[in-house]
């Protein structure tokens, strides 16, 4: 076993530097990939466990994980019609389009055809657009950190997106420092399954063909937003959030991977040097930047990011603001998911019940 299974994140680190490629990522009953060893094939040279962020130091011993919140801010790009595209402040985009202006790459999540999510990278804005906006589904990463490295050893500005066990797994995959990589987390709830999500899709193709799915449409608020699906016939599907069944299960934690109950990459312990979020209660924390259109938190956790995000300062409305300040009304931040006890209650029953009944079920009295 590369690292204890209730730990592993499914990054895909142990998969690539495998110098016999004897590991596969496999997907088992509750959706979730992990690293299956042809014991046949392995030749016992350790690199899977020691270059696994996962195992207690192994990460420490290729690249600095130990990183603090430098400063923290509030911001929002001044241009309302980019963040009404965004899911809170549009400070990915600007970041994003800093470097693809340079001669850069950005690595990002984006739905496939089916609405299945992975990882990508776009060399011009209009490759960039479907990065744009949350993914509530554990994004499939493993195949593009080989990717990366490439176009980092070209000497190229690349900007790396994605929770922060996904940039743990590069970080550990390429087991150095790179002046020329900025690695930027979101705010994680939790990695929801991404079988799950594949039959709450399925079940809503009976109304038509999908064109377009957006987790946080704030057509009424941001901070009321909906989940809505797009038909090509031009029917739209739209639910508040706490109202549609996937989101409420969600946010109440039934079905995440089993290493986000025990999150190990949460405040200092993380490989990136910018983290974004939701800047939930700015409108108790800064009145001056809440318009309901969307303000995000920046959380600066490296000298490195703290230069980049410089360069985007005269874009943005931004005010410091005191970490304490963000995290009491953003928790994900700086602790993990809780209910555990939810998760295996709705994984015991989820083959047999009708999902949304089983989800009002047990988020009964949950907020």
């Amino acid at each position: 076993m590369i690292c204890d299974g209730s730990a592993c994140t499914g990054c895909g680190a142990c998969y690539n530097i495998c110098p016999q490629q004897c590991i596969s990522m496999i997907r088992d009953n509750e959706g979730f990939i992990y690293p299956i060893i042809d014991e046949d094939r392995c030749i016992n040279c350790m690199s899977c466990i020691k270059n696994c962020p996962c195992n207690c130091g192994s990460a420490t011993d290729n690249t600095s994980i130990e990183k603090k919140h430098l400063s923290v801010y509030a911001g929002k790009s001044r241009d309302a019609a980019l963040r009404k595209k965004s899911s809170s402040g549009a400070v990915f985009s600007l970041l994003s389009k800093i470097v693809i202006d340079s001669g850069g790459c950005v690595c990002g999540a984006v739905f496939d055809e089916e609405f299945n999510v992975h990882h990508t990278v776009a060399y011009d804005i209009e490759s960039f657009k479907g990065m744009r906006g949350s993914k509530y589904v554990q994004s499939e990463i493993y195949d593009i950190l080989p990717v990366i490295e490439k176009e980092l050893q070209t000497g190229k500005p690349v900007l790396f997106s994605g929770t922060p066990c996904q940039i743990a797994g590069l970080g550990s995959f390429l087991g150095k420092e790179y002046d020329n990589l900025i690695s930027v987390e979101v705010v994680c709830h939790g990695a929801p399954s991404p079988k799950v999500w594949g039959d709450y899709v399925k079940s809503k193709k009976s109304a038509g063909v999908i064109s377009y799915i957006n987790f946080r449409d704030k057509k009424d608020s941001w901070k009321s937003y909906s989940i809505s699906f797009n038909y090509k016939c031009g029917k739209i599907d739209s639910k508040f959030f706490l109202n549609d069944a996937y989101m409420k299960g969600f946010i109440s934690d039934l079905y995440l991977r089993k290493s986000c109950y025990n999150c190990m990459f949460k405040e200092n312990n993380s490989f990136a040097d910018i983290e974004l979020g939701d800047c939930w209660g700015i409108e108790n924390i800064c009145k001056e930047l809440d318009d309901d259109i969307g303000t995000s938190v920046i959380v600066i956790k490296s000298n490195k990011g703290k230069r980049f995000f410089d360069k985007i300062c005269d874009s943005i409305d931004y005010t410091a603001l005191k970490y304490s300040d963000v995290v009491k009304y953003n928790p994900s931040i700086a602790a993990s998911s809780d209910r555990i006890k939810l998760r295996e209650s709705f994984f015991e029953k989820y083959s047999t019940d009708n999902f949304e009944c089983l989800v009002w079920e047990l988020t009964e009295g949950t907020n």
